[in-house]
């Protein structure tokens, strides 16, 4: 995930993008498997997760990597 996201670097991706992109998720899978691994990568990259500067909520739409 966080190759694709620096591959895709100032993109905003749609949790169905990442899902079908990330994991070849086929169709609208409704689960939480972005919001996870988004908060692990924040836990990991991020000074303060609760307020990340690099893994940015693009709110109703999906994430998008601030590089």
């Amino acid at each position: 995930m966080l190759r694709y996201f620096l591959e895709n670097s100032g993109k905003t991706l749609s949790r169905e993008q990442l899902l079908r992109e990330v994991w070849a998720y086929n169709g609208t899978p409704f689960t939480r498997t972005v919001d996870v691994h988004v908060a692990i990568l924040r836990q990991k990259l991020e000074d303060t997760p609760k307020r990340p500067a690099w893994i940015v909520t693009v709110q109703g739409f999906g994430y998008k990597f601030a590089a």
